[in-house]
């Protein structure tokens, strides 16, 4: 597990302290940490193989899991290809994950899954070369056409 932009991830989640001193974000992603955490040992170990969504279905052994309404796998087309809106998105890797030394981030964890403007953990999972998942943003919602 590896924090990216650990920086600019600090002041994301200073302004969701601002917002509420809502404890539940907190224990939220720390949940979803511990489960990506369990996603990559069930891969490593054989048992599991497909995505974080698909892992998100299955309850295998001792490994943590939640609802899959708490996921996005990626992000609306309208966000992916609106140039402003993907940039958001971007956050640093190694550049042995991505040469640019950075990747698209889509995939993210949703405090809620009732409220659309809930704060987000986005991240990268690299099940090929690092076997690391990179978190680049934990904070409120990224911009997108219904925050806007």
């Amino acid at each position: 597990m590896e924090f990216t932009d650990p920086d600019g991830m600090q002041d994301a989640i200073l302004k969701l302290d601002e917002k509420g001193k809502n404890w539940r974000y907190s224990a939220d992603f720390w949940k979803f940490i511990l489960l990506l955490r369990d996603y990559m040992r069930a891969v490593g170990a054989g048992e599991f193989s497909g995505c974080v969504h698909d892992y998100l279905d299955k309850s295998i052994g001792v490994y943590r899991t939640c609802s899959q309404k708490r996921h996005s796998p990626t992000e609306s087309e309208t966000v992916r290809n609106n140039r402003q809106m993907c940039k958001e998105r971007t956050f640093p890797v190694p550049t042995e994950v991505d040469p640019r030394g950075e990747i698209e981030m889509f995939a993210h964890f949703k405090t809620s899954h009732r409220d659309t403007n809930d704060p987000r953990m986005h991240y990268y999972v690299d099940t090929q070369l690092t076997h690391k998942v990179y978190i680049g943003y934990i904070g409120t919602h990224l911009t997108n056409t219904k925050t806007n």
